[in-house]
């Protein structure tokens, strides 16, 4: 039996102190069937849009603070360099994807 296995990550950082995209990176050594996780976090309260072939795990915020959300998708045989997450205001942006191999195929997220 094979277990899950978090490979490698990338980070992102909005180019200014208030923005509406952060851009993540695609993991190093991303190949087809990986399972990449992306958390996403804002120092304000917004929603969170992902790139198209996302499925959101979990978004929320608390009140004028902070918002978060997790996404994920499974990696195809041609995937982008970068991924860019927007924010519904202008805010600080964080972000990551974690490359996990080992996923299970059809149902990779237990949520």
């Amino acid at each position: 039996m094979s277990y899950p296995i978090v490979e490698t990550s990338a980070t992102g950082l909005s180019a200014d102190n208030l923005s509406t995209t952060v851009t993540v990176g695609l993991p190093t050594g991303t190949v087809t069937g990986n399972l990449l996780v992306a958390f996403i976090a804002s120092d304000g309260a917004v929603t969170i849009t992902p790139p198209s072939g996302w499925t959101e795990i979990v978004q929320g915020n608390s009140d004028t603070y902070c918002s978060g959300g997790a996404f994920y998708r499974t990696a195809g045989a041609s995937e982008p360099a970068t991924y860019d997450f927007t924010v519904s205001a202008a805010e600080g942006i964080a972000g990551g994807i974690v490359r996990i191999s080992n996923a299970h195929a059809t149902t990779p997220i237990n949520a």
